[in-house]
Parts: C-alpha cells; structure tokens; sequence
C-alpha cells in the first residue's frame, strides 16, 4: 500500500515538474480544505455537556508546508496536530484535566481544478493516542476514579479522501 501511495505521488510530482510551475513555501490558505464531516480534522472551540459538568476543548491546525501549483493542478505536503481534551467542571471555576487525545501527523493533497468543477484528494499519515490525566486521580483515596486505571492507546493510520466538487458542493470518501 505504501509503495502504491508513494509511486502514485512521484508520477503525480513528475507530471507537475515538466510544465510550467510555481512553488510557495507555508501557503496562507490550505490546498484541501477540512472535511466537514469527518470528525478528525481541525477545529478549535470549547462545548459544554449539559448536566454531566464535563467540558470538552479542542485544539487544533492542518497547515500546508509545501505548495507547488502547474497550471489548473496544484499538490501539497502539510502537517496536522489536535488535541482533543475533556475537563470535569468543579467549584470555584476549576476544571481538572480527565482526559485528552492527541493526534499529530503528514499529509499530502492533488487538486485538479476545471472552470466548473474540481477533483483530487488528499492522503494522510497520523499518530494518535489517548490518555487519562491527572484529573482523573483521586489524591483523597490515591486511586483512579471510577476505578478506571490508565491504558496505553495508540495507534498509526492512514486516510486516503477522494473528492469531487462542483456547483459549490463537495463529495467525498
């Protein structure tokens, strides 16, 4: 798979080479924009879950590092960090930190674009692990809450996300 994905992207890269180009070093704008509905992508906000004191912050950016454009084809190497945390909420405005993800990782993305429409994707490469924190522990009884004792997760993965988009609509996979 990894061969296929990186073999895909030199003839991808070659194909960019040979005609006229532009290259741009950090970009402002992102080439692929986020997924609005896949739930791993940027954001950066704070929810309240009513009734369970529980609040839940999210941080994060998907920044384009590399961008070269080849008339209507543009393709772009980037990097992704989140955090996702979840905080008890207590007295006297205090909120102990119970748990918090982390997800940090590479990307690359191809746009083909048309005057109506435009299509590519964009491949990913990530770390992500989840933690108990501090918060979680009860220094009264020394003990985890709720009995729950930490666990190691983590993992790699990959995401491969097609897309097409025309009349101001985008379908993706």
């Amino acid at each position: 798979m990894r061969i296929f994905f990186f073999l895909t992207i030199a003839a991808l890269y070659n194909s960019i080479l040979i005609s006229q180009t532009q290259e741009e070093w950090f970009p402002a704008e992102l080439n692929i924009q986020p997924f609005t509905a896949n739930f791993l992508e940027p954001k950066a906000g704070v929810s309240y879950h009513l009734g369970k004191s529980q609040l839940r912050l999210d941080i994060g950016t998907s920044r384009d590092i590399y961008l070269r454009h080849c008339e209507d084809k543009i393709i772009s190497f980037g990097a992704d960090f989140f955090t996702y945390t979840r905080l008890r909420g207590e007295k006297e405005f205090h909120f102990p930190v119970e748990t918090i993800d982390y997800l940090f990782g590479i990307n690359a993305g191809f746009k083909k674009s048309k005057p109506d429409s435009e299509y590519g994707f964009r491949f990913r490469l990530s770390h992500i692990s989840a933690h108990l924190v501090d918060g979680q522990f009860d220094t009264g009884t020394q003990d985890w809450r709720n009995g729950r004792k930490p666990q190691v997760y983590s993992r790699e993965f990959i995401e491969l996300f097609p897309f097409y988009r025309t009349n101001g609509a985008r379908i993706y996979a």
